[in-house]
């Protein structure tokens, strides 16, 4: 499968907070990152249904999107860590951000992160390729179909 975004079997303890978190990996094609996501904020059950209708709103025809792989609380953090989707036609392009909320236009709102995923830039201020990853859009379906199906798949942590 070209694409997926999934839990690792077993909790751990966050490098930053040294609160229980998270371990994930998200599949781009050939790229594989792990992740660690704090679960102080959002429990492992919020990010997955989270995921789920990021990649469905995409799926189902959205221009962006975004899959958030750490998220804090907006009242007393300084940052997310999300990866903005653009869909342009069958294909949708992945960044991996940093979201400073301090830059925001107004309050993060954690139930419609997609109000602040910025245009796409693929060409930075010193006129370097911004670092992409794309994937078909049949592929995110698949994941869609076969993970969430009957709301089975990945498997629950930290719950």
């Amino acid at each position: 499968m070209v694409f997926s975004i999934k839990w690792m079997p077993k909790s751990v303890v966050h490098p930053e907070t040294h609160e229980k978190a998270g371990q994930g990996v998200i599949t781009l094609g050939k790229f594989q990152e792990r992740f660690t996501a704090p679960l102080d904020y959002w429990t492992a059950k919020a990010y997955r249904e989270h995921w789920k209708q990021a990649i469905a709103r995409i799926v189902q025809d959205s221009s962006v999107s975004c899959l958030i792989t750490s998220m804090y609380d907006p009242a007393t953090a300084n940052y997310i860590v999300w990866w903005p989707m653009y869909r342009v036609g069958e294909m949708v392009h992945l960044q991996n951000q940093l979201l400073f909320l301090e830059n925001l236009p107004s309050p993060f709102v954690p139930s419609d992160p997609c109000l602040f995923v910025p245009e796409r830039v693929t060409v930075n201020e010193e006129g370097e390729k911004v670092s992409e990853w794309s994937v078909p859009v049949q592929d995110m379906e698949i994941f869609l179909r076969e993970q969430y199906c009957c709301d089975q798949g990945l498997a629950p942590i930290g719950e």
